[in-house]
This record gives structure tokens, C-alpha cells and sequence, in this order.
């Protein structure tokens, strides 16, 4: 027997592993780390990057209905937002982030950030709940993870997606996008 798996289920998996996974943290804050992959045996600076220079880089999107597949369901026509922030390289690998939106079908339950990792897409949790222009700061494990999501910005490639209860696979979404300041 064949079973058939929707995206939407997936997504919807992964929303709830990750939110989980941040329910069981001892504190919570408005800061995260951007993947549990780092360890406290890393060196704690940072080495050079032939990829990228040190700088800081200009992070924003627009985020729609449209920003999101599959659709979203409800009343979703005036739902919208968007995202604004600043990513640094160079001691530190860290992401400042405000996200807004509005005429949503209840409260947001997260906001991811995805980008590649090898072949497929990790995503990045910013908030879990989230509330409209609250303030979030995303230190990533290293600056070669850093890298690899400023690489996907740059390249318009990196999304972002807020869900809710009633569209855990995405309520509105859209590109990050990023420019070197």
C-alpha cells in the first residue's frame, strides 16, 4: 500500500518538530542560534572566509499570500508583512531582524527562514510565537552557515514564512532579500 504525503504535511511536521524542539529550551528569549549543529568544541573565533568579505549587509522582504505554496486557506486577502534587518560578519556572525504583518487568521506560531544546506532547504527559526515588530537577534553556529545564508539573500534565493494554526505551511512568505552596506 501507498501512502501519499502532501508538502503541506511536511512543512507542517518539520513547523512542529522545530517549534518543539524550542518549547523544551530551559529560558526563553528573543535570541536563537541559528542551527544545533554547532559544538562547544568549535573555536570560538572566527577563522577567514574565502567566500566573503567582513562587512554589514542590508536584509529585507516583502512578505504576501503569494510568498507561500501551497495556498494559504481563510480569510487571508488583507494578509501581509514584511522583514527589515542587518546581518554582520566579522567577530560575529549575528542577524538583527523586525518583522511586521497584519490581517492575519490568528496569531503567528513561527517565522523560518530557509536556505540551502547541501542539497535541500534547513530552515532557521526567528520567533516561535511571534508578535508583529517584535525585535529578534539570530546568532549563527558559524560564520561559514552565516555565509551560506547571506550567499542565498544576495542571490535572492533565501524565503522566509510566518505560519499560523489555520496555515501551518505558511500564511504569508517571501524573499529575503540582501545588499552589502
Amino acid at each position: 500500500m501507498h501512502t501519499r504525503v502532501s508538502f503541506r504535511s511536511v512543512v507542517g511536521f518539520v513547523v512542529l518538530v522545530v517549534l518543539a524542539a524550542a518549547c523544551t529550551s530551559e529560558t526563553a528569549s528573543p535570541t536563537t542560534t541559528a542551527s544545533a549543529s554547532s559544538s562547544p568544541t568549535q573555536a570560538a573565533t572566527p577563522t577567514p572566509s574565502p567566500m566573503m568579505d567582513d562587512g554589514t549587509y542590508n536584509l529585507v522582504g516583502e512578505l504576501t499570500v503569494k510568498g507561500v505554496d501551497p495556498s494559504p486557506t481563510g480569510s487571508v486577502a488583507k494578509a501581509g508583512g514584511s522583514l527589515t534587518g542587518k546581518a554582520t560578519l566579522g567577530t560575529t556572525w549575528q542577524a538583527t531582524w523586525t518583522i511586521t504583518f497584519h490581517g492575519m487568521t490568528g496569531p503567528v506560531e513561527s517565522a523560518m527562514i530557509s536556505h540551502p544546506r547541501g542539497d535541500g532547504f534547513s530552515p532557521m527559526l526567528l520567533c516561535a510565537p511571534c508578535e508583529s515588530g517584535q525585535p529578534l537577534v539570530t546568532t549563527f553556529p558559524s560564520r561559514a552557515v552565516a555565509e551560506q545564508f547571506l550567499s542565498q539573500a544576495l542571490d535572492g534565493k533565501a524565503i522566509v514564512v510566518l505560519t499560523t494554526k489555520q496555515n501551518p505551511g505558511g500564511e504569508i512568505g517571501g524573499k529575503v532579500e540582501a545588499t552589502r552596506v
